[in-house]
């Protein structure tokens, strides 16, 4: 392999890297949360998303990921 395959190889891997733990993972564990709400709730419904969504965004106490 010559240099500038091993760096393109090494920047996408680590762009991949990246996005997974900047966006992917916060935005499945916002899910489990809004789904864990709903279901304790025992309705699935739009109108009982939109007050989980609402109710875990008041009680996050990190500004990392909005729901």
């Amino acid at each position: 392999m010559d240099r500038d395959t091993i760096i393109t190889v090494t920047l996408f891997l680590a762009a991949c890297t990246g996005w997974y733990f900047g966006y992917v993972k916060p935005a499945d564990e916002a899910r489990a949360q809004i789904m864990d709400c709903m279901v304790e709730r025992g309705d699935t419904s739009r109108t009982t998303y939109d007050a989980c969504v609402a109710s875990l965004s008041e009680n996050r106490n990190d500004t990392h990921l909005r729901f």
